[in-house]
């Protein structure tokens, strides 16, 4: 089925199912379940929101019906079961909808387009348990336990499609109006909340009962949105995903930014994001004018706020923050082994607030990319409620800033969660520039007398 809208909202969409004397079939207690929007089909989306006309909020497909594995249509959805069926004149002109498992709500294909004028939009919004799977290969069989190909004219758009994307090319990020061409604060992917239909007794029975909601997508996916500051002057970033309020978001391949001042993944408020290939955010399509100068080398990788969590499986790329932790029990874990980040001005990793962050390895790169830039910035920071974990062997190669903040009770050499830095017998320093301070407080030497700057940051720490 291909759609040509703006929005598919699939949480009280459906049409009742009645007989010919209209009156729901079985008892009237399934009115209320029977509009409770599930759909078994194929999909193919279709929409560009913001290209010629202001748009503020607007949302390619959102579902709030809780859709997932485990419904069961003639206890949950109104339905005729087995008796309601024969009960009718003719009887049993019914078909069983129970043999046609319950699936999660399959999007095989999707071409939603924000525009210049798009204000925070989003591509994929999930809510109350529902489960969102994008850019499968193939779809669910009848029994929801397998998969099977896609048998509509949506093949082919499945086939076509080789990413998700939310503008057709690689279009100009520009903090200037008259030069961008990239909408504004978008969002790939937003997931939130969990499973709670308890009028649906055949989910409940199922164990759906606070399954978190997921949005699960298969294919590489590419942002072009761009930030801009608000009327509070707060900045408003395009996230490509963000899993909200214990909601779940999977991302199965690489995911890349291409504009400036992005998030790649953000995590918070019990929510998880989880990043199973590469993350990339290294301003691709961003304008070097004036007006978008001062926010280029500004994207974070990982961001996880207050009891939330992300994982990168693959390795981050990124030109800014590789990763930041901000919160109580805030985790962001870049676990790849060959992760590169070149910093901003705020470092490359940041754990405040009681945030933890996990470092699996390769090359920090800490420079001037703008004069004086670097001067007083230092490649990670962490205050005294949080820990930065170095678990695998990390390059830094620093020209500028300063090296070592803080003192030497800082620092542990193995890995954990003693100290503010954790694991830095892992890390090897080199000092490419003559820009920079060593260290800045009491308790650790400042001074360089000859040796190579790797023994040196091993004697002092």
């Amino acid at each position: 089925m291909r759609y040509y809208i703006s929005v598919i909202d699939m949480g009280s969409a459906a049409t009742p199912h009645f007989d010919g004397n209209r009156t729901p079939v079985g008892n009237s207690n399934n009115w209320a379940k029977s509009i409770i929007g599930i759909y078994q089909g194929e999909i193919d989306v279709n929409a560009n929101i913001g290209t010629s006309s202001i748009s503020v909020g607007n949302v390619g497909v959102y579902s709030k019906s809780g859709q997932r594995i485990g419904i069961v249509p003639s206890e949950d959805l109104g339905a005729p079961n087995a008796a309601a069926r024969a009960g009718v004149l003719p009887p049993n002109i019914h078909p069983d909808y129970d043999l046609d498992k319950v699936h999660n709500l399959e999007i095989g294909a999707a071409k939603i387009y924000f525009g210049k004028y798009s204000t925070d939009g989003v591509m994929f919004a999930s809510e109350n348990g529902t489960v969102m799977d994008i850019g499968k290969s193939k779809k669910a069989d009848k029994n929801a336990t397998g998969e099977t190909v896609y048998v509509t004219e949506v093949k082919d758009a499945v086939a076509a499609q080789t990413e998700i994307r939310d503008a057709a090319t690689n279009v100009i990020s520009s903090y200037d109006d008259t030069a961008n061409k990239a909408a504004t604060g978008t969002v790939i992917a937003y997931s939130t909340g969990v499973w709670n239909n308890t009028d649906m007794p055949g989910g409940t029975a199922a164990g759906l009962t606070n399954k978190a909601s997921e949005i699960n997508l298969y294919k590489p996916v590419v942002m072009t949105g761009r930030a801009k500051l608000d009327s509070s002057n707060k900045l408003n970033r395009s996230v490509a995903l963000i899993g909200d309020n214990k909601g779940i978001v999977n991302a199965e391949k690489n995911v890349t930014a291409l504009g400036y001042s992005s998030i790649v993944a953000l995590a918070q408020n019990n929510g998880v994001v989880n990043a199973k290939g590469d993350i990339v955010a290294k301003d691709g399509a961003a304008a070097i004018d004036t007006a978008t100068k001062p926010y280029l080398y500004d994207n974070i990788g990982a961001y996880a706020g207050k009891n939330g969590t992300v994982n990168v499986e693959g390795n981050a790329d990124i030109y800014g923050i590789g990763a930041m932790a901000s919160g109580t029990n805030a985790v962001a874990n870049l676990n790849g082994n060959a992760n590169t980040i070149k910093t901003g001005k705020s470092g490359a990793l940041v754990a405040t607030n009681g945030g933890v962050v996990k470092f699996g390895g390769g090359t920090i790169t800490h420079s001037e990319n703008f004069t004086g830039d670097h001067d007083s910035s230092t490649p990670f920071t962490a205050d005294s409620t949080s820990h930065i974990n170095f678990t695998a062997p990390t390059t830094l190669n620093i020209s500028h800033g300063i090296l070592i903040p803080g003192t030497k009770a800082d620092y542990a050499a193995a890995t954990g969660t003693t100290a503010k830095y954790n694991g830095m017998s892992n890390v090897t320093v080199n000092l490419t520039g003559d820009n920079v301070v060593l260290a800045s407080n009491d308790g650790i030497h400042k001074i360089w007398d000859g040796t190579t700057i790797a023994n040196l940051v091993k004697k002092i720490l």
